[in-house]
């Protein structure tokens, strides 16, 4: 994919590197080598010139750019006795003799003294100093694969293994309901009623949720409201233990070091660059794609996005005095839906995400996170009744074979994809075929085609890799949820992404709609219906126009990442159908993909057509668009 100068990032990485696409499996690891020794040739003359800079600044310097305490990573076996598996990079908490805390109780600097051995923040006077990081990061041409950090990717190939099995939906139940007694419960879960929780392995969040000081004034579902306090930490800081990383960010006055915010901790901490790149790398990397995305909007935002992004970047204003260093401010609870929303995703295999608002007091309207589609078990069941249900030998019992298509399965000749289809979709749908890839062809594409995709399962005797299992494998491309001014959060690519390629699942909560009312009316919820209810929020839905009409999609209280996926007239990514399960003995729930139409570059946004623009409105029936496209209908097909 050739290089623009939207991906050259202020990005410097470590190692090498992997597929993010795993359907492939091609290393690039020997262009990473040339592309990192370049780098680093780059980074070690800007090192010494400012080590140079910092000789000759004021002894504060020097103190805060003291070494910090050796990190420590978690072998397999201590993590899976203590529960924390899902995260594969630790820390020894430093001294405070040897790193830098900033409290959360003020939000101005206060001035260092050059005889203390603990400086708050950095002095005001080595701003002269001070030369700005210019390090670049390409993302290397890779005709047949998105390229990742391999931390992430081992981390998610260790994930496979860690004892926490996941399961493919969650069923609201009743009871006495009798499904409970009949359902795989490691394939099903099964709860009374969804509420999202904190992910399995954060004990740090949840042991600081009981016994912390500090407390948010912010609720937002499965995210702790309270954290170990500054004294807190005071008191276990020189302990010996293992803590997570939860966030890392730039320090303006010292490229050697890096401010850390731990899980379970308000305190910020000071600590070695290197130290965190080597045993916190999956937060390291996460730190590099939030920053190169703000360094991106430096260069390309308006005049009040490039001073917010520089100040969020470095946690400081334009004076160099440090902001948002209250733990209220709603740029913490942003973090926190980072690190929380982002473990949850680790749990189910998925890739990460970033959430970022440069005006530093907007939040997402509160919603339940979940990587997966949470169905009513009366849903569930109706499910389990469709065709698509039926084992594959009495599916295609009494049916005529059709016309071959090629299948790019791994396992050609015993691959049932493409009878599938004839037999459940044929003249009703486009059969879209992933080529050797894992891509779908959009070269002649549609809008008002009905299209599905057809995954394999173990029905066709291939691997996890295969090119025909795209969703089984899941978001692997990190997501950055940006808020986008009047159009409020949308989804920004936090890595290239070719056309065709798999992006994430929609997912959220199973309805129906009632056919005994009209299109546009909806019957009212019983305790235990599923029928969308009259006045529900239709802003968050997404129906199927093959495999079940009347199925509804909602993500207005639970969902995923694509929620917040904004209308475009002009998009660039498109839903598809998609019949998915990995096992023939799990039941069959229609699921909506999200695939790339064209090629998209780091830090574009990801914007969906929301509606047949055919049926566009007047400006009297309708709302006012203003996507920007040069096709835009400047009225939307919905109803004020």
């Amino acid at each position: 994919m050739p290089v623009d100068n939207e991906q050259k990032e202020a990005v410097e990485e470590t190692g090498s590197h992997t597929t993010g696409s795993s359907s492939n499996g091609i290393s690039t690891q020997k262009s990473n080598r040339r592309a990192n020794t370049a780098m680093d040739e780059d980074e070690e003359q800007e090192n010494m010139s400012r080590k140079r800079s910092r000789n000759e600044s004021s002894s504060s310097s020097s103190t805060s750019a003291s070494s910090a305490s050796s990190f420590s990573v978690l072998s397999t076996s201590s993590a899976s006795s203590s529960g924390l598996s899902t995260y594969s990079a630790t820390s020894s908490v430093p001294s405070t003799s040897s790193s830098t805390t900033r409290s959360s109780t003020s939000s101005k600097t206060r001035k260092s003294n050059s005889h203390s051995k603990v400086d708050v923040i950095p002095s005001r006077n080595l701003r002269s100093a001070i030369t700005p990081i210019v390090t670049t990061f390409e993302f290397p041409d890779a005709p047949k694969e998105v390229v990742f950090p391999d931390g992430y990717k081992l981390y998610s190939h260790a994930l496979r293994k860690s004892g926490y099995p996941e399961p493919l939906i969650i069923v609201e139940c009743l009871e006495d309901d009798s499904l409970r007694q009949t359902v795989d419960t490691s394939r099903v879960q099964i709860v009374n009623e969804y509420e999202c929780q904190l992910p399995v392995a954060c004990n740090d969040a949840r042991e600081a949720q009981k016994k912390g000081l500090w407390q948010s004034t912010a609720k937002f579902p499965g995210i702790p409201d309270r954290k170990n306090s500054d004294n807190q930490y005071k008191r276990v800081h020189n302990k010996k233990r293992c803590w997570f990383v939860q966030g890392v960010f730039e320090r303006y006055d010292d490229s050697s070091r890096l401010s850390v915010q731990y899980e379970g901790f308000s305190t910020i901490i000071d600590q070695d660059v290197q130290e965190i790149k080597t045993s916190a790398p999956e937060a390291y990397y996460m730190y590099k794609i939030r920053d190169a995305f703000l360094r991106r909007i430096e260069r390309k935002g308006s005049e009040e996005e490039k001073k917010n992004a520089k100040k969020m970047r470095l946690l400081m204003d334009e004076d160099v005095e440090f902001e948002f260093l209250d733990h209220n401010s709603p740029f913490w609870l942003l973090q926190d839906l980072t690190y929380f929303h982002t473990a949850l995703q680790r749990q189910h295999k998925l890739g990460p995400l970033i959430y970022v608002a440069l005006d530093g007091v907007t939040l997402p309207k509160a919603f339940s996170y979940s990587p997966i589609n949470v169905f009513k078990s009366i849903t569930y069941k109706r499910c389990i009744e469709k065709d698509e249900n039926k084992p594959f030998l009495k599916l295609i019992e009494n049916k005529l074979e059709e016309l071959f298509e090629p299948s790019n399965c791994e396992n050609k000749e015993k691959c049932v994809c493409n009878r599938r289809f004839n037999a459940l979709y044929f003249n009703q749908s486009n059969n879209l075929i992933p080529d050797e890839d894992g891509l779908l062809n959009f070269r002649h594409f549609d809008s008002c085609e009905k299209r599905i995709v057809v995954e394999c399962s173990d029905e066709c005797g291939c691997s996890s890799e295969c090119p025909r299992r795209n969703l089984q494998r899941g978001q692997q491309i990190p997501l950055i949820i940006y808020h986008e001014g009047r159009a409020g959060f949308g989804v920004r690519a936090g890595a290239p992404i070719k056309g065709g390629q798999f992006i994430c699942e929609y997912v959220g909560e199973g309805y129906y709609k009632d056919l005994d009312c009209g299109e546009e009316e909806k019957a009212p919820v019983d305790s235990g219906e599923d029928i969308a209810a009259s006045d529900k929020d239709t802003s968050y839905e997404s129906d199927f126009q093959t495999m079940d009409q009347r199925l509804i999609i909602c993500a207005s209280k639970i969902g995923n990442v694509a929620r917040f996926l904004n209308h475009r007239c002009d998009p660039n990514v498109v839903f598809i159908e998609t019949y998915s399960r990995e096992l023939e003995a799990d039941v069959l729930i229609p699921r909506i993909s999200v695939y790339a139409l064209k090629d998209i570059s780091f830090g574009e946004p990801l914007c969906l057509c929301y509606y047949d623009l055919t049926d566009a409105k007047s400006e009297v029936g309708g709302i006012k668009c203003e996507c920007g496209s040069l096709n835009c209908i400047e009225w939307l097909p919905m109803e004020r």
